[in-house]
């Protein structure tokens, strides 16, 4: 990636799609009216469920919002929160050591997490690591972008409030 790019790192479940297409058709007309020549979204649709080994095929093809050079990272949050990631996701011990300094025991990292999932915990999924990714400094202190956003509404429709 130049240095130049402007990315835009676009998150979320299936029941969001109406809402990712806008964010990303939004994000395109804002760069055309800005002169933003160098500019593209990751568009990451966590497809819960899915017949497919994130580990393998997410994170090679998107990567994660803190090892890009984004300008942006929105995470849409909607009913569902996707696909729990497998034990063998590349990313899960960098992941579980920033949730754990943070205090998110409440998420259960397949693989890491001591026992089964229990009451009271969430499988990590697709779309929640990209919004942890986004949010949680890395292990280093620094932050993963300049700015992250993370847009929460109703799922039936994207004419909805943003609440």
């Amino acid at each position: 990636m130049t240095g130049n790019t402007q990315t835009v790192f676009v998150s979320s479940s299936r029941d969001m799609s109406e809402w990712a297409a806008l964010a990303i058709e939004h994000t395109r007309d804002f760069a055309a009216r800005h002169g933003l020549s160098d500019f593209r979204t990751f568009d990451y649709r966590d497809i819960d469920p899915a017949d497919l080994d994130h580990a393998a095929t997410w994170q090679d093809a998107v990567g994660a919002p803190s090892r890009t050079d984004g300008a942006l990272t929105l995470v849409l949050l909607g009913e569902r929160v996707g696909t729990p990631l497998p034990s063998t996701f590349a990313l899960k011990q960098d992941i579980y050591d920033r949730l754990m300094r943070a205090g998110h025991t409440w998420v259960h990292v397949a693989g890491l997490s001591a026992g089964p999932l229990q009451s009271g915990q969430v499988p990590l999924t697709g779309v929640l690591f990209e919004f942890f990714d986004a949010f949680l400094p890395r292990m280093d202190g620094s932050h993963p972008g300049p700015l992250r956003v993370v847009f929460k509404g109703k799922a039936d429709s994207a004419g909805d409030q943003i609440g």
